[in-house]
């Protein structure tokens, strides 16, 4: 079964044979390839290009993993010190 959500106006779906993310592009439907991915801001956001048309979207996928263990760990700290 795979999962589908909305973002920017492109369709999502997870694969569920490989588990990985494929984006549709809003204005040509064809596949978008992933062309950057950035967790350096706390959040885990995701360029995807269409290669016919040239299309760009942006995707916030929400708190990056990094960032949410970085604050249960600073969370830990701060119970332990106490």
């Amino acid at each position: 079964m795979a999962i589908v959500k909305e973002a920017a106006g492109a369709v999502v779906k997870e694969v569920a044979a490989h588990g990985e993310w494929r984006m549709k592009c809003p204005k040509c439907t064809q596949e978008m390839d992933l062309y950057e991915k950035d967790t350096s801001s706390g959040r885990d956001m995701r360029t995807y290009v269409c290669r016919p048309c040239k299309e760009y979207v942006d995707v916030d996928n929400g708190v990056a993993l990094w960032q949410v263990l970085h604050d249960a760990n600073d969370k830990a700290r701060e119970k332990g010190s106490g």
